[in-house]
């Protein structure tokens, strides 16, 4: 009952997001409505198998995506590239740095806590 819950919240969540024009609304929206939700006290969850399901959905759209001249066009963007590898070495040490000393977590979990796409 709970995953339907979290479908429908996520739903009117991107419905919103959507008649607002927010970028990427059935992104931003669904993930902004089931986190008021949760914060609000309501039980979202989603089952396993629906969300294993729906990664794979995800992975396949994301992979139909990538083609030879993605590759091509990676040498005209250095400065991007390096930036965001810096920026991303900079979230982990960060937020591994402030998961141990603030929250008192230990080093590996820290370190996986600060590292991007962990939520899921």
């Amino acid at each position: 009952m709970s995953s339907i819950l979290t479908l429908l919240i996520g739903s009117i969540g991107g419905s919103i997001a959507w008649v607002l024009n927010a970028p990427l609304p059935f992104l931003t929206g669904p993930a902004a409505s089931v986190t008021i939700a949760a914060l609000a006290g309501l039980n979202c969850r989603v089952d396993l198998n629906l969300k294993n399901m729906s990664f794979i959905a995800i992975g396949i759209g994301l992979g139909s995506g990538v083609d030879p001249s993605i590759f091509r066009n990676v040498f005209s963007w250095p400065i991007t590239l390096i930036g965001m590898v810096l920026n991303v070495a900079l979230m982990l040490r960060l937020g591994s740095v402030i998961f141990q000393k603030i929250f008192a977590i230990d080093r590996t979990t820290a370190m996986l806590a600060s590292t991007p796409g962990h939520l899921s």
